[in-house]
């Protein structure tokens, strides 16, 4: 952290900053925690729950560019308000679901409105990453990061504890509607606060990302900006005279073997997801509140264990500590296809909460000890799109999966592939040439 003062207007947009954060994990513990299990007992079929964690993907592979391009020369402050505003409207739709549509229309809608707020989405994600790298000095980043990631904890955790008591005490579905309407009263105070933050940067300069960017991330698809942000780095191609294609030449090598090995552990992260819920709701019956309770200890697991990432780093690599993250991440769909008890169920939820703060935080550092510094934006996009079409083809064969073999055997089949990945990370992620030199930051906004 620095030692000299904040200045007065960095000190306002990081209060702003923190205060969005702690609204956002309000929205992460309600909304984004219970979304696909109310969708399992409105009656939603494993591929409905498939498209479900594809369409973000889907939208981002053909409207991020384009978006990217449009936001070019845009004032990001207030393009992150305006379509912050619009996105959010989709929290509104969750609690009139039941109210307005009967349950067998409502799995159709919500994909639909998925689609259609994506767009909006989409600008969000970009425009946030391109409006935090304007506003926080990069000698205040680390300070302002580690603060929003404590803030999005603990409001994750309290929030999801509190959903799940009332989930469990009041009828299906009054408990939804109070749930989802709590994270739309979040998400309006979360943009609130998004229209404080001042960025003074001139709106005709063209915004030059700085090489130490990094910020909360989910896992996978959620994080501060947005209920969806994928998991990719588009700020790079802001910086892009004009929109091209991402060279070929890029993927031989080292680079190109990690794009291999990571595109795979990211089907192996989405294919057991649609699989989840139907399993555990409708075969286990799992209450809400149960799964509360899962999701808390994944929040404080994946926080403890993200504080320690720069010790695991240091002692072992991060390829090392991807490949452990990866095959931790195993647990969650393996021991509880493998024991039906609840404690079961706890224990996959803390071994996935350690293992995503581990692979989480470094897979993008992972990354960028390949790439050379003075062309993160050709590397960075192939990144990006990989990791979308890996996002993609894991949330759809996931559905394929299970009516194949079965719910139970198809989480045991995610759990092994999970630990395959880990696997392949460790033995073939290792680079075969001296690492192009790099500023050695963890790069990771999205």
């Amino acid at each position: 952290m620095a030692r000299t003062p904040i200045p007065e207007i960095h000190r306002r947009n990081f209060r702003h900053l923190y205060f969005e954060i702690a609204w956002f994990g309000i929205i992460n513990g309600s909304l984004i925690a219970f979304a696909s299990v109310y969708l399992t007992r409105v009656g939603a079929t494993t591929t409905q729950l498939g498209w479900f964690s594809a369409i973000p993907a889907l939208v981002a592979l053909i409207f991020s560019l384009p978006a990217g391009f449009w936001l070019q020369n845009k004032k990001m402050d207030r393009s992150v308000f305006w379509s912050a505003l619009v996105f959010r409207f989709y929290y509104l739709l969750w609690p009139l679901l039941s109210i307005f549509f009967a349950e067998r229309l409502q799995v159709d809608i919500v994909l639909l409105s998925t689609v259609i707020m994506g767009v909006p989405g989409t600008l969000l994600a970009i425009s946030f990453n391109a409006l935090f790298a304007a506003i926080v000095p990069p000698e205040w980043r680390n300070h302002v990061i580690g603060i929003r990631y404590a803030l999005l904890a603990i409001a994750s955790v309290l929030s999801s504890l509190l959903c799940g008591a009332l989930l469990d005490r009041l009828p299906f579905p009054l408990g939804y509607q109070l749930v989802f309407g709590l994270a739309a009263f979040a998400g309006a105070m979360s943009t609130l606060h998004l229209w404080f933050l001042n960025d003074q940067t001139k709106p005709a300069e063209p915004y030059n990302m700085p090489k130490s960017v990094k910020d909360v991330a989910r896992p996978g698809i959620f994080s501060a900006g947005g209920l969806i942000r994928p998991p990719m780095a588009f700020r790079y191609l802001r910086r892009r005279p004009q929109m091209r294609l991402p060279q070929v030449e890029i993927l031989r090598g080292d680079f190109g073997r990690a794009m291999l090995v990571i595109g795979f552990m990211y089907v192996a992260l989405y294919l057991p997801n649609a699989l989840y819920y139907p399993y555990w709701v409708d075969a286990l019956g799992y209450s809400d509140k149960l799964i509360s309770y899962g999701s808390a200890l994944f929040y404080v697991c994946q926080f403890i264990s993200a504080t320690q990432l720069a010790r695991v780093a240091g002692w072992i690599g991060n390829q090392k500590g991807l490949a452990w993250g990866a095959a931790l991440l195993s647990a969650y769909p393996g021991v509880t296809a493998m024991s039906t008890h609840p404690i079961a169920y706890l224990l996959a939820s803390a071994l996935a909460g350690i293992g995503w703060g581990i692979a989480g935080g470094a897979i993008l550092s992972y990354v960028l000890e390949r790439v050379p510094d003075d062309q993160r934006p050709n590397y960075m996009a192939w990144y990006s799109l990989l990791t979308n079409v890996a996002i993609l083809a894991g949330s759809l064969l996931g559905p394929l999966v299970g009516a194949w073999i079965g719910l139970r055997t198809g989480l045991a089949a995610g759990g092994v592939i999970r630990l395959l990945s880990g696997l392949v990370i460790w033995i073939y992620g290792a680079a075969a040439e001296p690492a192009p030199q790099t500023d050695g930051a963890y790069a990771n906004l999205e």
